[in-house]
């Protein structure tokens, strides 16, 4: 007697939420072990400035900063907890646990449920992820917010009505740019390739895909804006100067009271185009080759994977996670070849925080697909072999 197909899809969806709070757990013990063996370790300098900001803040726009949404969750966090420090660290355990519910959604949406259970395992027992989850720095968040927009933004057509679409992905491209101001780059990086890719091109969509770019864009300018007419930000560009003078002398330097570069100045202005290409293509290379081996530990072998995932998801109708991993490398890829402190090689590991979870699913991507060929070229020789929807091409990616 067969079952019934509705129960047994049922029964599949509590096995898969069993399975997804059982990795939450992971993570949630992994970070508690982590808050014990980093709780007498010096924080970042970064963070007295967000929990000053988060002490004085009146209202959400009011923090000093014009990225104000992780001074916001610092707000909160100081209405219960007393200890500033012990607050910030809170906070980012929660941040990574929005980070790896988002790295599942993502991976769910985009390559089905045991794909993304995968991608969800390995995230929870990272031993980076595990470190940054106390770090009370503004990362974890920055990184879920990016799963988050790229997985809204890029939804099939059909999920939801066009308007409610729009709105919901210009909301979470203002909670991007709210956390990091260089989340623009994304949000144009991310619409024009979601325009490239088709609808724009084709005069019975073209009105559809522009209107909905455009609404987009207003709503996530509409929620950024209020900020910006707030007042003056405590960040005005001098970062810049950091990585200026660490490539001019191999020290920042007084980068903090020498006149603000900007970055297209910094880039453009002292470096032809030839250059920067060449620069970020190499830098894009040693991404994966030095900063995602080092973020995989004992999994380094994944990246190996990587090249063939990414040409892969192009080539398959995927392309928008190849765009979200360069959105998410973009900012921090210039200067990557650059030795932040001396005797030390490259720049802080948490920089580079927002690309690991697509890169994981890039690099998970190009292991997957050789596997499920290999199975369905043995179930053709061998007929009694059992044909598991992964391989068949309906949970696994094809």
């Amino acid at each position: 007697m067969s079952s019934n197909p509705v129960d047994v899809r049922r029964r599949w969806r509590q096995a898969e939420a069993l399975a997804v709070a059982a990795l939450l757990l992971v993570l949630f013990s992994s970070t508690g072990t982590a808050f014990q063996d980093l709780a007498s370790e010096p924080m970042s300098g970064d963070l007295p400035g967000f929990l000053d900001g988060a002490r004085h803040m009146r209202f959400f726009y009011d923090s000093g900063y014009r990225e104000p949404l992780h001074v916001f969750f610092l707000k909160v966090a100081l209405a219960f907890v007393d200890d500033g420090y012990r607050a910030a660290r809170l906070v980012t355990v929660v941040h990574t646990l929005l980070l790896a519910v988002a790295a599942w959604w993502f991976a769910r949406v985009w390559f089905g449920p045991a794909f993304a259970l995968a991608c969800l395992a390995i995230v929870a027992s990272n031993r980076m992820v595990a470190f940054y989850s106390v770090s009370g720095l503004r990362d974890p968040l920055y990184t879920a917010v990016l799963l988050l927009f790229g997985t809204v933004l890029f939804l099939p057509h059909g999920r939801l009505r066009p308007l409610t679409h729009a709105v919901l992905a210009g909301a979470c491209g203002a909670l991007l740019v709210l956390t990091r101001v260089y989340g623009w780059a994304a949000i144009a990086l991310c619409l024009t390739v979601l325009l490239a890719s088709g609808p724009a091109w084709r005069a019975e969509t073209r009105g559809g895909a522009l209107r909905f770019a455009g609404i987009t864009l207003a709503v996530t300018t509409v929620l950024v804006l209020p900020g910006v007419l707030a007042g003056p930000s405590r960040v005005v560009g001098s970062d810049v100067n950091f990585w200026r003078n660490v490539e001019r002398t191999g020290s920042p330097g007084d980068w903090e009271h020498t006149p603000a570069v900007g970055i297209f100045q910094y880039m453009f202005g002292e470096h032809s185009l030839a250059d920067v290409v060449a620069r970020c293509a190499r830098n894009t290379v040693m991404y994966v080759s030095h900063y995602f081996v080092h973020y995989l530990g004992d999994l380094a072998w994944l990246a190996l994977f990587f090249p063939l995932g990414a040409v892969l998801a192009t080539v398959r109708g995927r392309a928008h996670v190849v765009a979200l991993f360069l959105a998410a490398l973009g900012p921090i890829v210039f200067v990557l070849n650059l030795n932040q402190m001396p005797g030390a090689q490259g720049v802080e590991m948490r920089l580079v925080h927002q690309v690991f979870p697509f890169a994981l699913v890039l690099a998970l991507y190009g292991a997957a697909c050789p596997l499920a060929w290999a199975w369905r070229r043995a179930a053709s020789t061998w007929p009694r072999l059992p044909q598991p929807r992964w391989a068949a091409g309906g949970a696994w990616p094809t």
